[in-house]
């Protein structure tokens, strides 16, 4: 497993001979323990990687990332050096605006993943709740 101070990446169960890799993303508050149990679920089929977001239970000392763009980038950064093989995504919630934010990435890349999970999170071509047109009332 990595996990040393200051890692982004957990393998909770290496899987060398898996085809393929799922890297997980979780929501804003999460940790990457809650995906510990998928891990071995997936296991030997797919190996798990999840990513730990800094300022979360090991890394609680590593300053918080505010801004969405830099965490984009640091996180791909920490996922690139361990991509061996085709991939897929999995985000909830944040999680899931950040895997597709990496799966753009990855695709012009010239390295589409698999697959994009989302769950938690509208669809990009969905307006935000307060940019759609609001029926007026009746009075």
């Amino acid at each position: 497993m990595t996990n040393g101070p200051g890692e982004w990446i957990r393998r909770y169960r290496a899987a060398p001979e898996a085809v393929a890799q799922v890297v997980c993303l979780p929501h804003a508050g999460g940790s990457a323990n809650y995906y510990r149990r998928l891990a071995t679920a997936l296991y030997p089929a797919a190996e798990v990687l999840v990513v730990q977001y800094p300022g979360r239970l090991d890394r609680i000392n590593d300053p918080c990332i505010g801004d969405f763009a830099e965490l984009t980038e640091r996180t791909m950064a920490a996922i690139r050096p361990h991509l061996d093989r085709p991939v897929a995504l999995f985000g909830h919630s944040m999680g899931a605006l950040l895997g597709y934010e990496l799966a753009k990435r990855l695709e012009t890349d010239g390295t589409a993943p698999l697959a994009l999970f989302a769950s938690g999170a509208r669809p990009p071509s969905w307006p935000l709740p307060h940019t759609r047109t609001r029926r007026p009332t009746r009075s």
